[in-house]
């Protein structure tokens, strides 16, 4: 184990060197470059979701309450405005 823990880089630069002397002397006609994926926000992303909503009020006190619904509404009015969502079932802790 002590071994590979010597041959370990270091740094970000000895990392880069040892994966450059690893692949020296490969052609670029001999590589096949495939390109990264574009990522695509959540919130942009159309296709269809099932999505659940989790409530929690954390005391007993009067004024939470209102934060519950508050909440609620919040998250509900969220869901319905992304159409290919659907609201499968609030869970929530008081």
């Amino acid at each position: 184990m002590a071994e590979k823990e010597k041959d370990k880089p270091k740094t970000k630069a000895e990392r880069r060197e040892q994966i450059k002397a690893r692949h020296s002397g490969i052609s670029t006609d001999d590589v096949e470059f495939i390109p990264a994926r574009t990522r695509i926000s959540f919130f942009e992303d159309d296709s269809p979701k099932c999505v659940v909503i989790y409530i929690r009020v954390s005391t007993d006190d009067e004024k939470q309450l209102t934060s519950f619904e508050l909440q609620k509404s919040y998250y509900e009015d969220f869901v319905k405005n992304h159409p290919n969502w659907v609201l499968v079932k609030i869970y929530a802790d008081a």
